[in-house]
């Protein structure tokens, strides 16, 4: 009988250890607002959709706003945006489209 339940608390045990979720890496948790100073942003109808396509098609962003009187881009996301690597890709993805730009400043908080 000993057996028995020995053995099935160690049938639930293994269960349990292979159905608990992933541990997240610290940049999956990240959440982060990056500044950008957007150039050559000169018309205010076509260009923001542009720009904001732009930047939102970089891994990890969620949200982009754009301030065009000030020619500033606030982006919003999570992991890999929160990297040195992901905003490096920001202003290339910028540059693609014909505009220009630089990392003003960035903000890391909890999540958004």
């Amino acid at each position: 009988m000993k057996s028995i339940i020995l053995g099935t608390i160690a049938v639930a045990v293994l269960v349990a250890g292979c159905t608990s979720p992933t541990p997240k890496r610290m940049s999956d948790d990240a959440y982060c607002e990056v500044m950008v100073t957007v150039e050559k942003m000169m018309c205010s109808q076509a260009c923001p959709p542009k720009v904001k396509r732009a930047l939102g098609s970089v891994r990890g962003v969620k949200a982009v706003d754009i301030i065009y009187n000030e020619r500033v881009a606030y982006v919003r996301g999570s992991g890999h945006i929160c990297t040195e690597a992901g905003q490096n890709e920001l202003i290339p993805a910028l540059e693609k489209q014909g505009f220009g730009g630089a990392i003003r400043q960035m903000k890391i908080g909890a999540d958004g």
